[in-house]
Formats: C-alpha cells, structure tokens, sequence
C-alpha cells in the first residue's frame, strides 16, 4: 500500500517522501509527512493554548 502526505500529497517510496507522480490503480494510505506533521502540530498547538486563555478569560468573568 502507498502511503501519501494528507497536506503537500508527497507519497512515501523506500521511507523517502518524493513529489512523485501516482498510478491511479495503486491503493492509498494517508499519513503526514514529516514537514507536515510539525507544521500541523504547531499550528493545533497554537489553537488549543488560544482556546484556553480563552477559557480562562471568561471563568473569571
């Protein structure tokens, strides 16, 4: 099975990420790439302290 970056849509060959173009025939996985993943990481971790200083914000008021 192909494993293909759910963001950049870079599939995995040999544990290697490439920008390789697909058959259409072959069955896919979605996973992250490296890049992606701390990207989206980063981003949620972002939103989620955002969220809870928000949270915090509004239980003293």
């Amino acid at each position: 099975m192909t494993v293909q970056c759910c963001v950049c849509r870079k599939v995995r060959v040999a544990g290697e990420w490439t920008q390789n173009s697909m058959d259409a025939s072959l069955q896919l996985s979605h996973s992250y790439c490296p890049v992606c993943l701390g990207e989206t990481q980063a981003q949620f971790e972002a939103e989620r302290m955002l969220m809870n200083s928000n949270m915090a914000i509004h239980a003293v008021t």
